[in-house]
């Protein structure tokens, strides 16, 4: 067991540390301690989307991905890599947030 609590099953078999300390925060639950859903994640790439005025096709093509994959991150029906959120970020010409 660790400060944080029981070990994962991954760190269980690879003797890795279980999970951060708390007071580090996570840019993926912007320093909530709750992590976001993938439909969370997926409404506000969709709002930096829009707000660019870009449509699912410009950012699908400059991220590398089809227009229904991108669509499907969008609802919430795939989860987002950390490639695939640094590659719409740089395709929005936005900032993480946090």
């Amino acid at each position: 067991m660790t400060e944080n609590g029981p070990p994962s099953p991954l760190a269980r078999q690879t003797g890795a540390a279980a999970v951060p300390p708390a007071s580090v925060p996570c840019r993926v639950c912007c320093g909530t301690g709750r992590l976001r859903s993938n439909e969370d994640i997926g409404a506000e790439c969709r709002a930096r989307r829009l707000a660019t005025g870009a449509s699912v096709q410009t950012i699908a093509t400059r991220m590398g991905v089809s227009r229904p994959y991108l669509n499907m991150l969008e609802l919430g029906r795939r989860s987002w890599t950390a490639k695939q959120l640094t590659a719409f970020l740089d395709a929005v010409g936005g900032e993480a947030a946090g």
